[in-house]
């Protein structure tokens, strides 16, 4: 990207040369060049340097739409393999996209670069749904252990499948492309897909979205699994891996979910009973009647609430010992345009344009998102629905279903079915992981709102601020205009100021909460390098 680097001599070029003397009048650049420094709209500023009389400046093509994507597939998110490949999957199009890694000129940009799968639209198959695998080698007495319990959710649509037949929302923010300004840091519903200039699709860091985090029912599951012979695991092995056959009703509501509520008979057989609580998630019109919940969300903010949900540290904690590469992650080093370099330097670096400043905006942005979308009125009755659904479906087996089945152990003994109450466990835990990830988000917010909200700006005296943009595409990545950086503090120190109170749901139901895993750091510990390129 960078190979056609120019180096200028600014003295050279006389006009730019501000140091130039002439007795007492300074040479003007129109004089020189037509259009000023307009000249160089097209080039953005790698270095300044100073050699003895002259300021050299290392200058670049600007990235634009054909050749960088910038603001288009801007993250700064250092996200573990497991949420990059499940971002990946459900970003799918139908069509293999490869994510691009341009972001930042440094080598600790935390973006990815990832070959989207394709997806086929609307075909039944374990080849398009969510697989899960719980409770490996939890021990259950007599010297025995779980290999693995095993479920699939249906199949899911792809993206534009869901936009064109169901006119799903898009939860995107509104100016994806200009930092200075006021909507790019407001989360809504978009109404629309994005695409390039020339109208083609696009996937634009979309991601198929039903809501209620598949994720949610194996930590279920495994959540007391230190219980062995007595844990849910076990309950779920013993009584939910036989084949049942469902009779019961669905409600579903009309006019794609927007409409009135209306009793679904629903008749099947059922490869295992837990195969059927999987089956409360929504799928493929073929398959689930609950397509319609199906919504599109940005992918920066699906991957936090990813994080959220799996009990995850929205961002790292600084270490004291500055020689720690992790630290380029964390919302502290950002603010101070800090960044560890390994590879080349084995020091502690400053980014020289803000690199790290638009990181901490951008990521207070992302989580001011997240915790709106949950504030969302239909996102908000979409979870309830599918969480409702998921204890009812545990209910129903438990009263109506396992219980006229016979059970034995492997040595042919009869086994009498005895319910967990599992529909009173399922909302406990959802009511203690709701508040659990309330509570931390909103910790996060209250720390770093204010902190970004005072970040002080500089204005660097030097021939960089000759070049600063005074028009055309703003990069998502850095800034050199310190108002236009002071600016992007007030926009986001403005949406934060402006979030609402995210309510759980379940705060009124009198169930009992277990403790809740929450707080784990996942971030590496040596996160991977992308590699800057040999500008200077």
């Amino acid at each position: 990207m960078f190979s056609s680097t120019l180096i200028l001599s600014l003295s050279a070029l006389l006009a730019i040369a501000v140091r130039a003397k002439d007795g007492s009048s300074y040479i003007d650049i129109r004089d020189v060049l037509p259009g000023g420094y307009d000249v160089f709209d097209n080039y953005d500023v790698l270095n300044v340097e100073e050699r003895d009389d002259e300021d050299v400046v290392y200058i670049t093509p600007r990235a634009d739409e054909d050749s960088c994507d910038d603001c288009f597939n801007y993250s700064t998110w250092p996200w573990p393999a497991d949420v990059k490949a499940e971002i990946a999957e459900e970003s799918s199009s139908g069509t293999t996209v490869k994510r691009s890694n341009l972001h930042t000129l440094d080598e600790s940009d935390s973006s990815f670069d990832l070959e989207l799968v394709d997806r086929a639209s609307g075909t039944p198959g374990k080849g398009n749904a969510k697989k899960a695998e719980a409770c490996a080698g939890v021990d259950i007495g007599d010297g025995k252990t779980i290999d693995k319990i095993t479920f699939f959710s249906y199949a899911y649509p792809q993206n534009e499948g869901l936009m064109t037949q169901y006119k799903s929302e898009v939860f995107d923010f509104e100016k994806w492309d200009d930092p200075v300004s006021a909507g790019y840091y407001n989360i809504k519903d978009v109404k629309e897909l994005k695409v390039t200039v020339n109208g083609a699709p696009k996937n634009r860091k979309v991601s198929v979205e039903h809501i209620l985090e598949w994720q949610l029912l194996k930590k279920f599951i495994e959540s007391d699994k230190s219980k062995g012979k007595d844990s849910i695991c076990a309950h779920v092995k013993k009584f939910f891996t036989t084949k049942v056959a469902i009779d019961t009703k669905w409600s579903v509501k009309d006019d794609n979910g927007k409409g009135a509520a209306k009793d679904v008979p629903v008749k099947k057989d059922e490869e295992q009973g837990i195969d059927w609580v999987a089956h409360q998630y929504p799928g493929v019109k073929s398959e689930s009647p609950f397509t319609y919940e199906f919504v599109h969300l940005n992918n920066d903010v699906n991957g936090l609430k990813k994080t959220l949900w799996a009990g995850n540290k929205i961002t790292p904690d600084l270490n004291g010992n500055e020689e720690v590469k992790k630290n380029s992650e964390t919302m502290d080093w950002h603010l101070e345009n800090k960044w560890y370099d390994k590879k080349k330097f084995a020091s502690v670096q400053k980014y020289k344009e803000n690199q790290g400043k638009c990181k901490a905006i951008k990521k207070l942005r992302d989580v001011v998102g997240m915790y709106e979308y949950h504030r969302d009125k239909r996102v908000s009755e979409i979870i309830i629905a599918q969480y409702t659904r998921i204890a009812t479906a545990f209910q129903y087996l438990e009263n109506e279903v396992l219980p006229k089945i016979e059970f034995k152990n492997d040595k042919g003994a009869k086994i009498e079915f005895k319910s967990m109450n599992l529909k009173d466990k399922w909302l406990g835990w959802m009511k203690a992981n709701f508040d659990s990830n309330i509570k931390r988000s909103e910790a996060w917010l209250n720390t770093w709102g204010p902190r970004v909200k005072a970040t002080k700006t500089s204005k660097r005296e030097t021939a960089l601020d000759l070049f600063r943009r005074a028009s055309g595409k703003v990069m998502c990545g850095k800034e050199t205009d310190a108002s236009r950086l002071k600016k992007r503090i007030e926009l986001v120190a403005e949406a934060y100021g402006k979030i609402g109170k995210w309510e759980n749901p379940l705060k009124d139901l009198d169930v009992d909460m277990p403790d809740v895993e929450e707080d784990k750091d996942v971030t590496p510990d040596d996160p991977e390098d992308v590699e800057m390129e040999d500008a200077f």
